[in-house]
């Protein structure tokens, strides 16, 4: 498994000629061509993803290097957030997934409530503290792997 955090400016479609494409752009697009499958971790901000994970998606999307990088292949998304653990930024996530035609799983999923008390993570490192979740969220990996090997193409 491949953990992509990508450092990408904001996209810009003046920057998808291969002349002018940053660095940081053309490493990230290596590495989604190189992917079976994703697991999108999201946190939810005014009701929706965060403006880093549409901005991934988008750079992800487009260009003359094979386009739609994410194009019939399996997903997963788990989420955090405030009072729904993120699933507003999931069901956001979801209406872009049926443009770029991912095929995302349904179940299990994971939905991290950050601000409950106790929080499921270290709030200072970051880490999923919350022995529960962190076992639901290895069954979500599992079920990624199996749902990636059901819907690949032979």
């Amino acid at each position: 498994m491949d953990i992509i955090v990508p450092d990408l400016p904001l996209f810009n479609q003046d920057l998808e000629r291969p002349d002018l494409v940053p660095e940081a752009v053309k490493e990230y697009r290596q590495r989604l061509k190189a992917a079976d499958a994703f697991l999108f971790g999201l946190s939810e901000y005014n009701f929706s993803m965060s403006g880093a994970a549409k901005n991934a998606i988008d750079w992800g999307s487009r260009g003359a290097d094979g386009g739609n990088l994410f194009n019939d292949k399996a997903a997963a998304v788990v989420s955090a957030g405030g009072g729904v653990g993120g699933q507003r930024a999931a069901a956001h996530f979801r209406d872009s997934a049926l443009f770029l035609n991912l095929h995302v799983m349904n179940k299990p999923d994971l939905s991290a409530r950050i601000y409950q008390s106790p929080s499921p993570f270290n709030l200072e490192s970051g880490d999923l503290v919350d022995e529960d979740m962190r076992v639901n969220a290895g069954k979500v990996v599992d079920a990624l792997i199996e749902w990636t090997n059901r819907i690949a193409v032979k």
